[in-house]
């Protein structure tokens, strides 16, 4: 089935490799994701090609191309990727002195750090048995354009798209399921998620994070009834990948009350996820509706809400559920920093935010005002561990971000190296006074004057920490 009723804006590194494909004879076409999104108006990350030209075929066709770098990893599932020279980055600069949500974002995500592009030129294929639930454990080869695009997961990601010749393919009623906002399985729906169980996940993260939300088709979603138990058996490092993205869409609080038993198997040591009716449970739809799509912000919102009233510590809670889905220490190191300080009842001054600081970072104390504005928004009144009214005034958060602000401004001093006053310093002042000291003594004395400038009880000037140096040292 073919259309001109679209027209997709192709990169000229997708052309160029389409066009040379087509050359020699090959047909080509851009599939998948990067058409779905393109015709949701959406810019595709990434670009990926099928042909009917074998692996040895497409080698064999870019060898007389010598500036395109030809990598074969994916050779066994008939996957080749090539990287085009045309490709230009664009690298997103923030600014760390202003930690505003837009930039808090960018910060977290992985886009500030260009990549090359590198396209994926797969033949068309049809998969073998899935033995281990992840890859099909063989793959054959076919002439067919409709045959390679049915073993895709979802209808709507079973797309292809000319563009030499500006046709589109459908064959699986992809076009009418993007605009009527629907996942739907490529043919049987359990026969989909027993090849590959992460496709479950899949299936809810586009519902989640696609531009509108998108309502899983009845037949897809009685399947994920019937299989969800299978994640069990999914790697954590893909689960996770997956659960990520499905916690930064911005539909995610309608996915989790709908597929509430899908995230319990995935995290069961979190008590609050064994009931929807759980009030913690619908306090955490309502804290990610309200959250910035920030990793650490939403995950953090998640295990604290659903490890609320538990038996055992919730923190100890948090923590293991987060080892288990194999998230790295710096990640695990800074949502734990969420927790610790989640309901701390922080007065709306500098030296309790600068308090906060040393003992963190900047960069944390930034987290910090986001998950705090989301952990209180619509919070219950259910009690538990959550039951002070902790920043019930928006103003209080306000003032706080405020004062943040001014800090991050004048550059005021949350650490030691931003003392106006050194160890030498010391040393020379103890010379001066003929005392002798020792390094232990000389970082006691730091450590006092730096408490003194966070209170605000001592400027951070070199003559008055100086003062108060050769004070301490003579009492």
């Amino acid at each position: 089935m073919a259309k001109t009723t679209h027209h997709i804006r192709t990169p000229q590194e997708v052309l160029d490799i389409i066009n040379i494909l087509e050359s020699h004879g090959f047909e080509a076409y851009i599939v998948g994701g990067c058409v779905r999104d393109s015709l949701l108006h959406i810019t595709p990350k990434d670009w990926d090609i099928a042909t009917n030209a074998t692996p040895s075929e497409v080698i064999e066709v870019f060898r007389f191309y010598t500036h395109f770098r030809i990598f074969t990893m994916g050779i066994k599932y008939g996957t080749i990727r090539i990287h085009n020279p045309r490709t230009q980055h664009t690298q997103i600069h923030t600014n760390t002195h202003k930690y505003t949500q837009k930039n808090l974002q960018a910060h977290h995500s992985t886009a500030h750090k260009p990549k090359p592009q590198i396209i994926e030129v797969t033949t068309f294929r049809i998969d073998g048995q899935y033995s281990d639930l992840r890859h099909p454990d063989g793959v054959c080869f076919v002439l067919s354009l409709e045959k390679d695009l049915s073993r895709r997961d979802f209808s709507i990601n079973a797309l292809a798209y000319s563009p030499t010749r500006d046709m589109f393919f459908d064959f699986f009623q992809g076009e009418s399921d993007l605009k009527a906002r629907i996942i739907r399985c490529v043919g049987d729906p359990s026969k989909r998620f027993e090849e590959d169980c992460l496709r479950i996940l899949r299936a809810l993260r586009f519902s989640a994070s696609l531009p509108c939300f998108f309502h899983i088709e009845q037949h897809t979603k009685q399947a994920i009834f019937s299989l969800y138990h299978t994640l069990i058996k999914c790697p954590k490092e893909r689960v996770q990948i997956e659960f990520n993205k499905t916690l930064l869409g911005d539909f995610v609080s309608e996915v989790f009350r709908e597929f509430f038993f899908v995230f319990r198997t995935l995290c069961p040591l979190l008590p609050n996820l064994a009931t929807p009716n759980n009030p913690h449970f619908e306090d955490l739809c309502k804290a990610l509706d309200s959250a910035p799509k920030i990793l650490e912000v939403r995950m953090g919102l998640f295990v604290y809400f659903l490890s609320l009233d538990s038996a055992t510590q919730s923190q100890n809670l948090a923590l293991q559920t987060l080892i288990s889905l194999k998230y790295s220490k710096k990640t695990i190191d800074s949502i734990m920093t969420l927790l610790r300080y989640a309901d701390t009842q922080i007065q709306a001054n500098k030296p309790s935010i600068k308090a906060i600081i040393h003992a963190t970072s900047t960069q944390s104390f930034a987290l910090l005002l986001e998950f705090w504005k989301a952990q209180n928004k619509n919070k219950s009144k259910s009690g538990g561990r959550n039951k002070a009214k902790i920043y019930e005034n928006p103003y209080h958060i306000r003032t706080l971000q405020s004062l943040f602000q001014d800090i991050l401004l004048y550059d005021e001093c949350t650490s030691l190296a931003q003392l106006a006053i050194n160890g030498d310093m010391i040393k020379q002042i103890a010379k001066e006074e003929n005392l002798t000291i020792q390094g232990a003594q000389i970082g006691a004395i730091l450590k006092r004057l730096l408490d003194d400038v966070i209170n605000d009880t001592l400027p951070n000037t070199p003559k008055a920490l100086q003062s108060q140096a050769r004070q301490i040292l003579n009492s």
